[in-house]
């Protein structure tokens, strides 16, 4: 009796193990397919009303940005402003706008502006001459003109690098 029930036993446990691979193993990965999917599905529900929250809260953000009229405040974020508007008009791009470099000499505080244009020579002079006649911006200490060769494209690219200096 004792080999009888063995024997019954393991014919269970191969039952339940065929009926696992062909029937039940199906059936779980369907169900979790489903419950991924309906989960999906809820969430892409909630997309349109996350959508016209975002855009309110933008409205509402930028009419608190106009009330508090943030222009004026920051000479860097003027001096980023003109330049962006110059080069706007004549083509030229702003590579690199770093931090001021604050030192104290005999004349006083002095902070350096550096900024790497890129662009045609005729376009950064021009960007350069609005600069340098705009009242407020300080002085233009130092211009290095710099030609590179960039080998993917096999073009010529100019660069500038300007200091600009305000004297406090």
């Amino acid at each position: 009796m004792d080999k009888r029930n063995k024997l019954l036993l393991a014919g269970f446990m191969a039952l339940f193990f065929l009926c696992y691979q062909f029937g039940f193993k199906k059936t779980f990965a369907a169900r979790s397919t489903y419950l991924d999917l309906s989960e999906k599905a809820l969430l892409q529900d909630k997309i349109p009303e996350k959508l016209a929250n975002l855009h309110q809260k933008n409205k509402a953000l930028d009419v608190h940005l106009k009330a508090l009229d943030l222009s004026g405040n920051s000479f860097q974020g003027d001096l980023l402003a003109f330049l962006n508007q110059e080069n706007a008009k004549h083509g030229v791009v702003i590579k690199d706008f770093t931090a001021p470099h604050i030192h104290e000499d005999e004349n006083g505080l002095k902070e350096t502006y550096r900024v790497t244009l890129g662009g045609g020579f005729n376009e950064m002079l021009k960007t350069l001459h609005a600069l340098e006649l705009k009242q407020g911006f300080g002085s233009l200490e130092h211009v290095k003109l710099e030609k590179k060769r960039d080998l993917k494209t096999r073009k010529t690219l100019l660069t500038a690098d300007v200091h600009i200096v305000l004297l406090k």
